[in-house]
């Protein structure tokens, strides 16, 4: 399985994604983040997109998902790229 197969399954499959989520809300909590969300491969496997994965701690962490979601990461540029 590719990564990009692999990464739509993940993103496709709710039962996953809610333990993806538990598993954000535990790390970013045991780090003391305010944010935590899962990227994966776009299906052309050209850049990362948000899954709708995430965990946020307040409204300041909420309103960041919200004005970020419709950022791409292509390889190699930004943190997740």
């Amino acid at each position: 399985m590719s990564k990009v197969s692999c990464g739509a399954a993940v993103a496709n499959d709710e039962r996953v994604m809610l333990v993806v989520r538990e598993i954000l809300r535990e790390v970013a909590k045991a780090c003391g983040f305010s944010h935590g969300e899962a990227l994966a491969p776009r299906q052309d496997g050209h850049c990362l997109v948000q899954t709708g994965a995430s965990w946020q701690r307040d409204l300041g962490a909420e309103l960041f998902y919200t004005y970020s979601s419709d950022l791409i990461f292509p390889p190699n540029v930004g943190v997740p790229g």
